[in-house]
């Protein structure tokens, strides 16, 4: 979980970067989303590359 956290958490702050204001919105609002499901789920999700 903590792993899954870290890439996520580092790909938010590259996207971020790269994005406008309205992209940092948006990622404001959606990675507490995203960040809960991965706590609600215990860790279960995965992602598929």
């Amino acid at each position: 979980m903590k792993a899954t956290f870290a890439c996520l958490h580092g790909l938010i702050r590259t996207v971020e970067k790269e994005a406008g204001k309205l992209g940092k919105v948006v990622a404001s609002i959606t990675s507490p989303i995203v960040i809960g499901l991965i706590r609600w789920s215990g860790g279960q999700l995965s992602v598929v590359s």
